[in-house]
């Protein structure tokens, strides 16, 4: 680094990605604000900013590349901060856009403080590497937290996965699987809810992976056990898991989402309905086991809403391969659909694969957009005059409030005199009144 640079007392944190990410911007900005720094959200007000970046999809690789290129550009180089995914993968190439940024993975962010403290002293630090000096430093339950939603707290449960999808550069990032202690985790939460917090987030790559390393099967059943035991009047929001680390205990973990405090909301993964295609992704399950497990969980949560995610164009999917993808999606009819048009990741097995023509792609990814768009819009309209109980998480346009009902489905609450800053995290019931594939409109009819 040049040298010494002004005086920094406020830092700009941008975060990107999944949830996870999403709490690592937290975690470093309630360790900053513990350390005697301002966090502000608006960038032009700050002194350094820290790139919480993301690399799971070739675009957003590219878009964190452009954001990195835009700062060194504005002269920004040296009060710049690379946190995130990236450093871990990317390093050569952030060290091409930005060399004087310094640079620290998820694995290190406990000492962000003191990454910043070196910015002002002229020093750049370069921390990465998912080995760290103390093992309890990977904990990163009951870290200091600044959350960026009164009503929404996120609580990462574990790090890293059991599998080795051969799609996936995140494992290069995370390559073992982490749990974190469970009475962090039902501490923390008790935290959130005795400060005003009433929609806790468990998340992960995989929360069903949460204790395999421990204890040989997942522990998610006895953890969210743990937490509805508070007191309070709150929901769980539990984040994707994987189908084969549920298997095993599929009935404790069914049972434990049937608790009115757990939100109806499965996030499930299939990413194919070929199963050739699902081996050639090394994903331990079978589309057959994928619908039986969804079949489980409609069975005790009539109301549930189930959450997917599918690649289409994977390295070497025929016609046939794709069309059982599409047989699978109508049958299983998903509310939500995350829906991924195969990129070739670096370093990764897929990526020395024949790939498929990008026309190719692009059209499979059409088809299963417009199949699913109409799939949502018939679920969506199955409430339509229905009174739910919906609480109110996110601020809204002017006149309306967003919130969720017991199913996760995001409602927008219209009327005259809402109040988000008054009414974030409360609990209504709404009737709702319209219906789109992504969310419904409702009134408030009691609060």
């Amino acid at each position: 680094m040049k040298g010494k640079v002004k005086s920094i007392e406020r830092v700009h944190i941008k975060s990107y990605g999944c949830s996870a990410n999403q709490n690592d911007g937290e975690i470093m900005a309630g360790i900053l604000e513990r350390a005697g720094y301002i966090v502000v959200n608006d960038e032009s007000l700050a002194d350094a900013v820290i790139v919480n970046t993301c690399i799971v999809k070739g675009q957003t690789e590219t878009h964190m590349k452009r954001i990195l290129k835009e700062l060194e550009d504005k002269g920004f180089g040296e009060r710049t901060v690379v946190a995130g995914c990236m450093p871990e993968v990317e390093e050569e190439e952030i060290e091409r856009i930005i060399p004087e940024a310094s640079v620290i993975s998820t694995h290190h962010i406990r000492r962000i403080a003191d990454v910043v403290r070196g910015l002002q002293e002229g020093r750049k630090s370069i921390l990465t590497g998912y080995k760290v000096p103390n093992q309890n430093d990977h904990e990163k339950a009951g870290l200091p937290v600044k959350s960026r939603s009164k009503a929404v707290g996120i609580i990462q449960i574990n790090d890293g996965c059991t599998g080795y999808c051969t799609y996936c550069i995140v494992k290069k990032v995370k390559p073992v699987l982490r749990s974190y202690s469970m009475r962090k985790i039902v501490k923390t939460a008790e935290s959130f809810i005795k400060n005003g917090t009433r929609e806790i987030w468990l998340t992960s790559q995989d929360t069903g992976a949460y204790g395999i390393e421990r204890e040989g099967k997942s522990q998610l059943p006895e953890l969210l056990k743990e937490i509805v035991k508070i007191p309070g009047r709150f929901r769980i929001r539990v984040g994707m898991m994987n189908p084969d680390n549920i298997m095993e205990n599929l009935d404790e973990l069914v049972e434990a989402f049937s608790h009115e405090k757990v939100f109806s909301f499965l996030h499930l993964p299939v990413q194919s309905g070929s199963n050739s295609v699902l081996k050639r992704m090394a994903r331990r399950y079978t589309a057959e086991e994928f619908e039986q497990i969804v079949s489980r969980f409609r069975e005790k949560i009539p109301d549930l809403t189930l959450s997917t995610d599918i690649i289409v164009g994977f390295p070497g999917e025929t016609e046939e391969e794709f069309e059982e993808t599409m047989k699978l999606i109508q049958r299983v009819k998903p509310a939500v659909l995350n829906l991924s048009r195969f990129t070739p990741r670096p370093g990764t097995k897929a990526a020395s694969m024949k790939q498929l023509p990008g026309g190719t792609v692009k059209d499979r990814s059409r088809k299963v957009a417009k199949e699913f768009e109409e799939i949502a819009r018939k679920e969506s309209e199955k409430n339509i005059g229905r009174i739910q109980e919906v609480l109110l998480d996110e601020t809204g346009k002017p006149g309306t409030i967003i919130g969720r009902n017991n199913a996760y489905k995001q409602v927008v609450i219209k009327g005259e005199n809402l109040k988000s800053s008054v009414m974030l995290g409360k609990f209504v019931k709404a009737r709702i009144t319209k219906a789109h594939p992504h969310y419904l409109e409702g009134e408030i009819v009691e609060e």
